[in-house]
């Protein structure tokens, strides 16, 4: 099954240079982060540079705002700012 796997980030279907400039938004002890090298990948490539820029931006804030101290990709993945909304 992993033969079948398409690496976004290391195909030419996303922009490097484009993928590196999101990168540089996410935190430096974040950036080896596989998974959300991946996902910024996927999300670049349905939704193109500036609308991922605003997302990645704005979900960097709401983990801010948070008080989020682990991986991002779990604060994405998991939809944290909406499970906090419903819990208030």
């Amino acid at each position: 099954m992993s033969d079948r796997i398409i690496r976004l980030e290391e195909q030419a279907l996303v922009d490097s240079e484009e993928l590196e400039q999101l990168m540089r938004l996410v935190p430096a002890e974040q950036h080896d982060d596989i998974r959300l090298k991946r996902f910024l990948a996927f999300r670049l490539k349905l939704d193109g540079l500036v609308a991922t820029q605003v997302y990645l931006s704005n979900k960097l804030m709401e983990a801010e705002k948070a008080a989020f101290r682990g991986p991002l990709y779990d604060f994405f993945s998991e939809n944290q700012s909406e499970k906090d909304a419903f819990e208030q």
